[in-house]
């Protein structure tokens, strides 16, 4: 199975998913989500993710969730990731 937009084009490469309206998160969404993200990464987007609430944070941690994600890839706030994108985009342009 092959992710796509809704008018069938390919995914973006980047995603950042902004949870700051998320304020609980149970196992099996936490299970679902890492499927989703592994599809993802396996059809070449990168994930990051933005917006954790120190609550949800350690849920997503605890599943193990983060080490697939990677700590590097996961922001206070969608516009701190934003940012950081932003000025590896420039970096990578310019080699």
């Amino acid at each position: 199975m092959t992710a796509a937009t809704p008018t069938g084009g390919p995914l973006a490469g980047f995603v950042v998913l902004d949870l700051s309206r998320v304020f609980d998160i149970e196992y099996s969404a936490l299970r679902a989500m890492s499927e989703g993200l592994a599809r993802l990464r396996d059809d070449g987007s990168e994930v990051w993710l933005a917006g954790l609430n120190p609550d949800v944070l350690d849920h997503v941690r605890a599943s193990g969730l983060a080490g697939e994600v990677g700590e590097a890839r996961m922001f206070r706030d969608a516009r701190e990731a934003l940012d950081r994108f932003l000025a590896s985009d420039t970096s990578r342009r310019s080699e």
